[in-house]
Parts: structure tokens; sequence; C-alpha cells
């Protein structure tokens, strides 16, 4: 299988304080606890969203949005060029574009970024922040209507949800030819 350039971003010690504390404040504003329903960390998975946030943001060269929504966001996440864009990350390196459902994919497109966020020993202690490790790459990306024509449905955890793999993703310099215009013409129904 060709790979294909991802771009890639590592964090600095001020930026991952800033997203592990933005990242507690997102949990608790969706009422969130300190374990997920699948017993995850619910404030890294949260910091993890932020940090990939914060790699799509310095693709496009903006800031991420700091408003904190009670029960989160409106699924966009950046507006370029007249282009909604939605931040989907994991730290799983073979993981895969993933929505709950179809209709949660709001903006005209999706980026999908790997994180890897080291905030532990070779022990497996809990490390002060600042000695945390970040960095991210952004894989590639997907229209809406790219996603619909490819997802399947793949149960994750205990839920069914729709998914495209990351051989179907679109290379992330492609995106800059992205013509939202275009491809809002094409009627689709989910």
């Amino acid at each position: 299988m060709k790979h294909k350039p991802v771009i890639r971003f590592s964090f600095t010690s001020r930026e991952i304080r800033f997203a592990r504390d933005f990242g507690a404040r997102r949990n608790k504003s969706k009422g969130g606890g300190v374990v997920t329903a699948s017993g995850r960390d619910a404030i890294r998975d949260e910091t993890v969203g932020v940090l990939g946030e914060m790699a799509v943001g310095k693709f496009l060269g903006q800031h991420i949005n700091t408003e904190i929504y009670e029960g989160g966001d409106d699924g966009v996440d950046f507006r370029y060029k007249g282009v909604t864009i939605d931040a989907k990350c994991t730290e799983y390196i073979n993981g895969v574009l993933v929505f709950d459902e179809i209709e949660k994919f709001r903006s005209d497109v999706a980026f999908f970024v790997i994180v890897t966020y080291n905030d532990r020993d070779e022990y497996g202690r809990k490390l002060p922040v600042h000695q945390h490790t970040a960095s991210a790459k952004i894989i590639g990306w997907l229209s809406k209507r790219q996603f619909i024509a490819n997802c399947v449905e793949r149960k994750i955890g205990r839920e069914v949800r729709v998914v495209v793999p990351q051989e179907l993703l679109n290379p992330v310099e492609t995106f800059y030819q992205y013509d939202v215009k275009a491809d809002r013409k094409v009627t689709w129904r989910p």
C-alpha cells in the first residue's frame, strides 16, 4: 500500500498545558465525569481532541475556537474560505474517521488527526503536566459527500458507528483545491 504524505506537528509544553486545561473545561461543560462510559480517562480524551484541533488550526493558519458550549459544539471547528471543517481525532494509529451517525457530520469537510499524547512515565505513573509530550499527524480529509459515499457501519465499543478507513481519505495537501460550492450542488440523502 502506498503511503500518503501526512502533516506532522509537535506541541510545546505551554500548548500541552493549554490543551489539558481547555480539555478539562470542555469535559466539565458536557457534564462529564473523570471516566467515560467505556472506562477511558474523559479529560485525556478531550485533551487529545483539543491537540488535534490545534494541529488543524496550525495547518490552516488559524487559532482554535476557545468558547465552551454546554453539551459540546455544533460539529464545526473551523471556517476556512467558506468551508466549514470538523477535526476528528484519535490516539489509535490504525484508527478510522468515525461519526456516531451520518447526521453528526455537520461540516463540509472533516480532517482526520492521529495524536500521540504521553502523560505517563515508563512505569505507568502520571507525570506532572510540564513533563507531558504530544505530537499530531493530520492523515487526510474527506468532504461530507465523500464520507457518505464511502462509509460503512462498524461496531466500536458498545455502539454501531459510521466509519471510513484512512486509506480512503484525500491527501492533506489536496484540501486547498477543494471546491465547496461545486460539492454542495451534489444532492445527497443519508
